[in-house]
C-alpha cells in the first residue's frame, strides 16, 4: 500500500509538471498584451487493474498568459497532497514554464 501512494505522489507531481509545460499552453515570447489560454487534462489513475477502477482520477490545467505574465490554475482529483508534492511541483512547473512560482 505504501509503494502505491508513493507511486501516486510521484505520478501526481509529474503530470502537474507535464501539464504545465506542454508546448503551446504557455509561452514568455507572447507579445504584451495579447492574451493566451490553454486547458489540458491528463489521466492519473493508477492501472492496477480495470476491473477495480470505478472513477479516473484527473490533473487538470488552465493557463492564461498576456506576454508580460502569466498564471496557472491546477486542480487534482485526489484528497489533498501535503506540501512537499505541492511545493516540488509549484518549482517544476515554474521552471518550465517561465511563469512565477
Amino acid at each position: 500500500m505504501k509503494g502505491s501512494m508513493s507511486s501516486r505522489i510521484v505520478l501526481i507531481t509529474l503530470a502537474g509538471a507535464l501539464l504545465l509545460s506542454m508546448p503551446g499552453l504557455v509561452s514568455a515570447q507572447s507579445a504584451a498584451g495579447r492574451l493566451r489560454a490553454g486547458a489540458a487534462k491528463v489521466d492519473i489513475t493508477l492501472q492496477v487493474s480495470t476491473d477495480s477502477i470505478r472513477h479516473h482520477l484527473f490533473v487538470r490545467a488552465i493557463v492564461v498568459d498576456n506576454g508580460a505574465s502569466c498564471a496557472a490554475l491546477v486542480g487534482v482529483d485526489a484528497g489533498g497532497l501535503n506540501n512537499a508534492v505541492v511545493s516540488d511541483a509549484v518549482g517544476k512547473a515554474s521552471a518550465s514554464t517561465k511563469c512565477p512560482a
